[in-house]
């Protein structure tokens, strides 16, 4: 039983730890937004390929146009061919 308490605990610390400290924090939505705020231009849009992580953006997003979910894109610029 002494086992499985101290278990417990060292799960319940380090879990408490890891969600805890800012060094493992590893998306900083906020701060990503601040920043294309800052150094948008108007009517600019910041595009992304995938829709899959537009929550954290549309929720702190205010000033700037993020669009996400592009398809049909196959990120050649070449128009020779």
């Amino acid at each position: 039983m002494f086992l499985y308490s101290c278990f417990f605990l060292l799960n319940l610390f380090f879990s408490f730890k890891y969600l805890l400290d800012t060094r493992f924090h590893r998306e900083d939505w906020r701060g990503f937004v601040s920043y294309a705020e800052r150094n948008s231009v108007p009517n600019q849009k910041v595009l992304f390929v995938a829709d899959s992580q537009m929550e954290g953006i549309r929720y702190y997003a205010r000033k700037v146009n993020f669009s996400g979910g592009v398809s049909g894109f196959n990120g050649s610029e070449d128009e020779s061919g």
